[in-house]
């Protein structure tokens, strides 16, 4: 079974090797054009508007090679390809049997409308609305006739909830998808609201005309089944059971489950625009998933890319010199760097504040010296405050962020670094300028300390 999420896939060899596109005159690759999307927006998305645009005689895509308009058929294996909507034996690419589409429907569809099956699930849905007073004027196969035009549906069950008019179809295996959007369309127009009603579902066990439904219906599936219908009649409320697609985030990665709920008609979301019943968003969730999945990812690229950097400080003492082998390697990390945005010197042997800058930042962070030949940090904040006037507020600012400032307090053994704190208001206050400079490569330096972004000055 396809997981929705997965890429869709095409038949091996299509007989419509390519497609033209009337809007902006492009040829495409069938297998290509399919095989960009996720299974679920394929079939909720080009799918649809594949369907939608013959229905309204406006064709998207037709065979480049005899213009006619061509619609997006599933195999049995749910692989996909591109069919003519017609043929009449001028085209190379022969896509059809010899009964045109709309008598395969009609055949398979008058064959299955009235089973044992489709009449039990309309007379559940009957009887269900029927002991919910919510409901009002419920009828059966009752003509509907549109507001405007002369129009006609004779939806399996109609009723009124709120002052909305709903039709309530039992969905047959044999539905084509054509039907399902012309369908959506009428009551749309009309201003009323389609529900998709299923007897059964079986996430792992999906026809492509639950599919059509599914991934228009916000990857929520409703069903009507002898629990819910006797449920019904205990409460008095239209109970459903809904399946639905949840998107989660496993291990910073995007994954997804099937859930399932008895609930009432009245839990649902009623979307008359989107046409669409539904209890959980989502696409509002996938939305909030994929970013959060993204933002992860990128913020493990990010801490990667940090511990390279450093390493050339804690392993690779850069204050020293790089010798001829740790310069290439370094010539790589700025090129790693430069696709995540950030600018690092080319050579950091000629940019000796730079190098000192992120020795004693990083100093501060792990709670002992790095890029220095010292053995205690207190070491590292005497060399601040005596050399290094412009980094000692960002320095200070560093221990209390990292919680390393109890080290040096611990390491300040004689009091010295305690005696010269006393005064460090005051020196800078009368130097402002020495100690507020600007720091060289500011934006490197936010990148590599987050913690400080706002007290490094650039």
């Amino acid at each position: 079974m396809r997981n929705p999420a997965e890429p869709a896939i095409a038949v091996d060899a299509p007989e419509i090797e390519r497609v033209l596109s009337l809007r902006s005159g492009a040829e495409f690759e069938s297998r290509r054009l399919i095989q960009g999307r996720r299974y679920d927006r394929l079939v909720g998305g080009l799918r649809d508007v594949i369907s939608d645009a013959i229905r309204e005689k406006k064709p998207r895509l037709v065979c480049p090679l005899c213009g006619v308009a061509v619609r997006l058929s599933a195999s049995q294996q749910k692989r996909f390809f591109f069919r003519h909507i017609e043929e009449d034996g001028s085209c190379p690419a022969v896509t059809r049997s010899n009964l045109d589409h709309d008598t395969i429907r009609a055949l398979k569809y008058n064959g299955a409308r009235e089973s044992d099956a489709h009449k039990i699930t309309k007379n559940r849905i009957v009887e269900s609305l029927s002991a919910d007073g919510g409901f009002s004027e419920v009828a059966v196969e009752k003509t509907w006739r549109a507001k405007v035009g002369n129009r006609l549906r004779r939806p399996d069950v109609q009723a009124v909830y709120n002052g909305i008019r709903i039709a309530f179809e039992a969905q047959l295996t044999t539905t084509f998808l054509d039907v399902v959007r012309g369908r959506r369309a009428f009551y749309l127009e009309d201003g009323a609201l389609l529900v998709w009603i299923l007897r059964r579902f079986d996430p792992e066990h999906r026809r492509m005309t639950e599919d059509d439904i599914l991934f228009s219906n916000n990857s929520n599936i409703l069903v009507v089944d002898e629990e819910t219908w006797r449920l019904s009649r205990e409460k008095g409320r239209f109970m459903l059971r809904c399946h639905y697609r949840e998107p989660h985030l496993d291990d910073d990665a995007r994954a997804e489950r099937w859930q399932q709920a008895v609930i009432g008609f009245d839990e649902l979301t009623l979307d008359s625009v989107g046409q669409r019943a539904f209890l959980f968003d989502f696409d509002a969730r996938d939305a909030e998933v994929v970013q959060e999945a993204a933002k992860r990812q990128a913020e493990r690229l990010d801490e990667a890319l940090r511990e390279e950097i450093f390493s050339y400080w804690t392993e690779k003492n850069i204050r020293m010199g790089l010798d001829k082998s740790s310069l290439l390697s370094w010539e790589a990390t700025v090129g790693k760097a430069a696709q995540r945005g950030l600018t690092l010197p080319q050579v950091p042997d000629e940019h000796a504040a730079f190098v000192t800058a992120v020795a004693v930042l990083l100093s501060a962070k792990l709670g002992r010296p790095a890029g220095y030949r010292y053995t205690k940090l207190i070491q590292v904040a005497h060399q601040v405050a005596e050399s290094h006037s412009e980094l000692l507020v960002p320095f200070g600012f560093a221990l209390k962020a990292y919680g390393t400032e109890a080290i040096v307090d611990a390491e300040d053994g004689k009091g010295t670094w305690r005696q010269r704190k006393v005064g460090f208001k005051e020196r800078i206050a009368a130097s402002p300028g020495a100690h507020f400079a600007a720091l060289p490569y500011a934006g490197a330096l936010r990148y590599l300390f987050p913690e400080l972004s706002e007290k490094i000055r650039g």
